[in-house]
């Protein structure tokens, strides 16, 4: 049998009643029972009588009705049967249910061939759909039923319920259309079809259910596109701290992932936005890479990756209206921390030429020292001293010898000249540089009960050991630090210990490493009251 009793499951107008027995809405009761003799010589005789008993019965009929093309005229409607394309369709001036089911009928027939006709279609479907009311089928099929002389459709219920069904019917039309392209088209035809219909300020409720449907089918490719997201997250996380220059493959695997993952879900961000919500797989996400960014300026002062994470997420989430702002917010803070980063790297760069005949480059930047065309990589110097040393003959000054030198875990630059100029120019610079990292060095140290030494003395959080001078020799005795005095003379920075206890220790600027590191701490702690100098900033 061609036509189920369950009309719902039509697909193809072809199997409609209407279409079996080759007659048309206006048709008389007797030209119907005519036509199941003319069209059993074509159609077997039980799908002709089944097509007959449904459009004789006023109930059956109406589902049939829904199926075809009532309110227009019968020659129209054979021209809409036999519609090839959408411009075919178009040229026939008509209108909501009847518009539906041609569209409907012709891409089933014949899916459309390029992304331009996808659009279309998707577009001028939704809209037709759309424009269905029950109000205007009633009055269009009661209209053709006394042209044929059968009675009105008068429950509204249950013509309401029916319609119900046949929207669930187009439905099931356009999705078997769209499993039929190839997926790259039928993905790109719903990004463009859902974005021109935001641009328009109409996104029809079809729209909305179609989507819905294509997004149950798209979940295990978000998935594990989610998953792929994520392993690049964490693997960002783990190498930022060591290898920052390896994070730009990285985020280029990002941007790759986030352009396709924009493509895909962007029918279903539109969607959820028109219908005042947020699609949870898109905003998580976006929340995990915005994470990634806060964490790489936060964590590693990586201004440069942590703004192209920014740009990347405003470009592709902009239909989610809290993460977006919250994007907003963190690109104007990234632009004033990159402004403030520029004036800091231009206060902080500084080069001169040492040397007479055979001159060697002094240079300084956030990043790098360089001395003699060695680098050394800020992050790696582990210590550094200065100091100057004024020279005379006979009483009379013959000029001041400066040094300036630092080590990294390998190497030793050795910086000595006699341009006093150069000389305060530099360490003005060299100290903002390596302040911070050797301090926070040092303090961390501290806490974990780390034991550091300068010169004779023993550095630790609560007290420092000083060597004291007696009768019979030298010994060490141990002090808090609320017991102990600090003074500067002569190139030296002395530590002493209470009156009469003749225990201190002077260490010079110039030969040992990171005193004035160790000065800028303790002054620090005695300067906010603290006997703990790892809480000396606290």
């Amino acid at each position: 049998m061609i036509v189920s009793s369950d009309m719902t499951r039509q697909v193809v107008l072809d199997m409609n009643p209407f279409a079996v027995l080759d007659v048309t809405t206006r048709d008389t009761r007797e030209r119907i029972y005519d036509a199941v003799e003319d069209r059993s010589l074509i159609v077997d005789l039980d799908s002709c009588n089944e097509a007959r008993a449904i459009l004789t019965a006023p109930r059956r009929r109406f589902e049939a009705e829904l199926g075809w093309f009532p309110g227009i005229a019968p020659t129209t409607a054979k021209r809409a049967l036999g519609a090839r394309n959408l411009e075919d369709i178009e040229a026939l001036s008509i209108g909501g249910l009847a518009l539906a089911n041609a569209l409907t009928t012709c891409a089933v027939r014949r899916p459309p061939a390029s992304l331009d006709q996808l659009v279309a279609f998707l577009t001028t479907i939704s809209a037709a759909i759309d424009s269905v009311s029950l109000e205007t089928t009633l009055r269009d099929v009661n209209e053709d039923r006394e042209i044929a002389g059968f009675p009105p459709f008068t429950s509204a219920d249950t013509a309401e319920e029916m319609l119900r069904d046949r929207r669930q019917i187009w439905r099931s039309d356009v999705v078997s259309v769209l499993a039929r392209m190839p997926t790259h088209l039928m993905i790109e035809g719903l990004y463009l079809a859902s974005e021109r219909m935001a641009q328009g300020g109409s996104f029809p409720q079809f729209m909305h259910s179609l989507v819905e449907d294509y997004g149950l089918r798209a979940q295990p490719f978000l998935q594990n596109e989610m998953a792929g997201a994520i392993r690049l997250i964490e693997k960002a996380q783990i190498i930022a701290g060591s290898h920052p220059r390896a994070l730009s493959p990285l985020i280029d695997a990002l941007a790759e992932l986030l352009t396709t993952w924009e493509k895909v879900t962007k029918p279903i961000q539109l969607t959820m936005t028109h219908l005042g919500r947020i699609d949870p797989d898109s905003e998580r996400l976006g929340y995990l890479i915005r994470d990634l960014s806060i964490d790489l300026y936060n964590q590693h002062c990586l201004t440069d990756e942590a703004r192209r994470l920014s740009v990347l997420l405003s470009k592709r989430f902009s239909s989610l209206p809290e993460l977006a702002g919250r994007i907003g917010e963190d690109q104007d803070a990234l632009d004033r921390l990159a402004r403030e980063a520029t004036e800091r790297e231009a206060e902080i760069a500084y080069a001169a030429d040492i040397g007479i005949f055979r001159k060697s480059r002094l240079s300084i930047n956030s990043r790098r020292l360089e001395w003699k065309g060695q680098h050394y990589d800020v992050k790696q110097i582990r210590s550094a001293r200065w100091g100057a040393i004024k020279k005379s003959v006979n009483g009379i000054p013959a000029g001041t010898d400066y040094l300036i030198a630092w080590s990294d875990e390998n190497r030793t630059a050795i910086v000595k000249f006699r341009k006093g100029i150069i000389y305060e120019a530099f360490i003005e610079r060299l100290l903002r540089v390596l302040a911070e990292p050797m301090l926070s060095a040092m303090t961390l140290g501290l806490q974990n009960g780390r034991e550091f030494h300068f010169g004779g003395a023993a550095i630790r959080d609560n007290s420092v050991t000083l060597p004291c001078t007696k009768i019979f020799g030298k010994k060490r005795t141990e002090f808090g630090w609320g017991e102990v005095t600090v003074r500067n003379a002569d190139g030296f920075f002395i530590i002493e210990g209470p009156p009469r206890s003749k225990a201190s220790v002077r260490l010079s600027f110039r030969n040992v490493a990171n005193v004035h590191f160790l000065e800028i701490l303790v002054r620090t702690a005695f300067q906010n009251g603290r006997t703990q100098l790892s809480t000396a900033f606290a």
